[in-house]
């Protein structure tokens, strides 16, 4: 861990010393009280595998990770303005990074080889670009480039083979050369300006470019592979932040499923799930300064319209310990009590005495549920009540049948005896052998019957 009082990390402070020393560096923890970051400060430690950023960080020096090849998570760093060229280069195992809103540049090469990093977003802040700055991120779907960022660069989302809509902001000016070559996945750029604005952009060669052969080298799409070019149409970043307290963002505590960047006006539905032990708090809005603000939502899922840009952050809390008590009214036993964590599925049953039924599990006056086996999710502490009414089993009841003689019912597994009403499932059951006497008896009965009515036509036979 980089200790509290640490203002800056120096150029090369840790360069390469997971190769020198195997092993001894896994994991970086930098403090909070860390502004700078300096360049190749971590470069080319090849047993890394993860780093907290502090929440003071603003800049992280060119190839800071630079050839870090096993990196695979970096989290914290929500108040960077600063990228720089070649930060995390060739970070081949890189799975997780989320870009915080408050960010402004992102230097050349900056993502470059990245292959496996997904899911990122660029923040509505960002008004720099540089070239090869996601060259062959392979995992990138979609894009929304920012609507401050005025060019792209050359290279810039280079063999992102994977990438298959991009929307560009009607303000950008240039379009460097093959800024989205080898794309092969690409069908669709979003394009917020008109089509004479579109035109009149500089644009290198081959930006949307496919490589065909040593000898014929990049070519522009033929028709069949032309892009669909969707003119005013304007797209909206949601950004959304996992966090256990309000400022700063912690990126701890659970996930969030949702970030993308999305068409205005679409429906978008939005989910956080605590991590063991935690508890979902809200949906809470997000300043660049000012961290967590005012709730917007209460429901861990909730399906929301993107209009504009829109920064969440999912608050997490410890879960508290929950009291769940199941009592019984006349008639019957209830089961299930205990202390279960906030988030937690209880499930209470209930069980009918000879000559009643279940009639529904009760919170005060109100029916919560008609199942005798009631699963439900803990958010505090709760008092259930089963009650019961004395009847037959209820209308819509049918045989069940033992078949594989274990003295249980096939559906609902409760002990059971031929012809009596099941407790749980509320229905009749009948066992299997039971059943094949059953049979016999309508055999037997069958047999009688002609005999009889034999009889009855050899008698009048004779009569005759």
């Amino acid at each position: 861990m980089v200790e509290n009082g640490v203002t800056d990390i120096g150029v090369y402070a840790c360069y390469m010393l997971g190769t020198k020393e195997k092993g001894k560096l896994q994991s970086v923890t930098i403090a909070d009280s860390v502004v700078t970051i300096g360049r190749s400060a971590f470069q080319n430690n090849d047993d890394l595998l993860s780093v907290s950023l502090g929440n003071k960080v603003k800049s992280i020096g060119g190839s800071a990770f630079s050839q870090c090849y096993k990196l695979k998570t970096v989290t914290g760093g929500n108040s960077v303005e600063t990228i720089g060229s070649n930060a995390f280069y060739s970070c081949q195992a890189l799975q997780s990074l989320t870009l915080p809103s408050c960010l402004k540049s992102i230097g050349n090469y900056a993502f470059e080889n990245c292959y496996k990093l997904e899911g990122i977003m660029l923040p509505a802040g960002l008004n720099t670009i540089g070239d090869q700055a996601f060259f062959k991120n392979y995992k990138m779907t979609a894009v929304s480039i920012p609507a401050g960022v005025t060019a792209i660069g050359s290279r810039t989302f280079f063999g992102c083979d994977n990438l298959e809509t991009v929307s560009i902001p009607g303000g950008v000016t240039s379009i460097g050369a093959k800024a989205f070559a080898d794309c092969t996945a690409l069908k669709t750029v979003n394009f917020g300006g008109t089509e004479s604005q579109w035109n009149a952009i500089p644009k290198g060669e081959y930006v949307f470019g496919i490589w065909r052969s040593t000898s014929e080298g990049y070519t522009e799409r033929t028709a069949s592979e032309a892009l669909t070019l969707n003119f005013g149409v304007a797209s909206a970043t949601l950004t959304l932040y996992a966090s256990t307290v309000k400022k700063p963002i912690t990126n701890t505590g659970g996930t969030v499923i949702g970030n993308g960047t999305y068409e205005v006006g679409k429906q978008i539905t939005i989910s956080a799930v605590p991590s063991e032990g935690m508890a979902f708090d809200g949906w809470y809005n997000v300043h660049p300064v000012d961290g967590i603000t005012t709730k917007k939502f209460s429901n861990a899922t909730e399906t929301i319209t993107l209009t504009e840009n829109m920064t969440l952050a999912a608050l997490f809390r410890a879960a508290l310990d929950c009291t769940v008590t199941a009592n019984a009214s006349e008639g019957g036993t209830a089961s299930g009590s205990g202390t279960y964590k906030e988030g937690k599925t209880a499930t209470l049953n209930a069980t009918a005495s000879d000559g009643w039924r279940f009639i529904g599990w009760f919170d005060g006056g109100n029916k919560v549920s008609d199942s005798a086996s009631y699963s439900f999710t803990v958010t505090g502490n709760v008092t259930l009540t089963a009650k019961f009414e004395k009847g037959a089993a209820p209308a819509g009841s049918h045989t069940h049948i033992d078949k594989d003689n274990d003295g249980k019912c096939d559906t609902c597994k409760q002990q059971m005896t031929g012809g009596e009403h099941c407790p749980q499932c509320g229905k009749t059951h009948k066992g299997f052998f039971q059943k094949i006497v059953g049979f016999f008896h309508k055999i037997i009965y069958r047999l009688s019957h002609l005999f009889d009515k034999k009889e009855k036509t050899d008698a009048a036979q004779k009569t005759d």
